[in-house]
């Protein structure tokens, strides 16, 4: 049996490692957009 504030922890902690994946995914997509941009730039540029 599960009292309240267990139930608050595990909502508390899933939220928590919900925002630091989001965090990550953020991190990763401007990554990879500055990977892109890099990469055309030293194409473009001879």
């Amino acid at each position: 049996m599960m009292t309240m504030n267990s139930v608050q922890e595990d909502v508390a902690r899933k939220q928590r490692t919900r925002r630091m994946a989001i965090g990550l995914g953020i991190l990763a997509v401007a990554f990879y957009i500055g990977f892109i941009l890099m990469s055309v730039f030293v194409y473009s540029n001879p």
